[in-house]
């Protein structure tokens, strides 16, 4: 016997989309926990706090269709059967991928600072460091610059733009991989596509991807400064623990989000539960590693060329 899925999200009830408040035994107009006036249509009015971003704000908005993607991927499910609107679904993952990026950028740039004026010897045979620029290193510890200072400058900011492309391609990617696996061929198109702007909204835990990398960014920085006592630094055993772990939690928090979402939107089998458990972290990966291959050919072409040049 199938399983009506309109008749098990009806029975749910409607919600305030700015506090979530059960509205069912409610006749008003106006909800009575915080006041928001409430369209009384049904399936025709989009619940998210997203779509109503312009009476919220944007930052409160993003804030509870956050929280309501990572914690209640279940409720985030009713919504197949209210409209979805394509152009609020993808400024809700740009806007996350955006707040991932910007501090990730930044972190890069301290990082590039760092190699500039911190410690060139430890970073072995092709270093960037001030004045000379990519100055190579021979097995007796001495260095020869290159001959134009010009290219070695050019060649760090053709890498450090490839680096700045491919984590931005790599968030936007990412956030886009679950709806790979929204598709069903028993569903109508309409609610398929429903289904698939809503796995966008999944992509929140990205925001908070910055937070552990600051954090194993600090006791990489640690390690440059006492090797033989660091370990015994409290602050870099927090770092590295709450780094790892913080972010092990945010994929953790984003897969179970998308595999709940899956399951109380598509109703699909364990099977097919199973194979997006397995294979959208297996293609995130990839997507990671493709981005990571690009950043290491942009270097290595960039010391043949400096070689050459040389």
């Amino acid at each position: 016997m199938s399983i009506d899925p309109s008749h098990i999200i009806n029975d749910e009830g409607l919600f305030c989309p700015t506090c979530n408040y059960d509205l069912r035994a409610i006749s008003s107009d106006r909800c009575p926990e915080c006041g928001m006036q409430i369209e009384r249509g049904g399936r025709d009015m989009p619940l998210l706090p997203w779509s109503h971003r312009k009476t919220l704000g944007t930052l409160r908005a993003y804030f509870r269709t956050g929280t309501l993607a990572v914690l209640h991927p279940g409720r985030l499910a009713r919504e197949a059967l209210r409209p979805v609107h394509l152009a609020d679904a993808k400024q809700f993952r740009r806007t996350t991928v955006l707040i991932a990026y910007t501090p990730l950028l930044v972190l890069m740039g301290f990082g590039i600072a760092f190699i500039h004026y911190g410690s060139p010897g430890r970073w072995g045979n092709v270093v960037f460091a001030p004045g000379t620029i990519w100055q190579f290193h021979t097995p007796l510890g001495n260095r020869r610059p290159i001959q134009d200072e010009w290219m070695g400058w050019a060649a760090e900011v053709c890498v450090a733009l490839v680096a700045a492309g491919a984590l931005w391609f790599f968030l936007s990617g990412a956030s886009r991989l679950a709806a790979l696996f929204f598709y069903s061929k028993g569903i109508p198109r309409e609610r398929q596509a429903r289904y698939i702007l809503l796995s966008l909204y999944t992509s929140a835990p990205l925001c908070l991807l910055p937070i552990p990398l600051i954090a194993l960014s600090i006791a990489w920085r640690l390690t440059m400064l006492h090797p033989v006592v660091v370990f015994q630094l409290s602050l870099y055993r927090a770092c590295v623990i709450g780094g790892i772990g913080g972010l092990l939690l945010v994929l953790l928090i984003w897969w179970l989000a998308t595999l709940v979402l899956l399951q109380r939107s598509t109703f699909c089998g364990a099977g097919r539960l199973v194979l997006t458990a397995a294979s959208w972290p297996l293609a995130t990966l990839l997507l990671a590693v493709g981005c990571l291959l690009s950043v290491m050919a942009a270097i290595f072409v960039s010391i043949v060329v400096l070689s050459l040049a040389g």
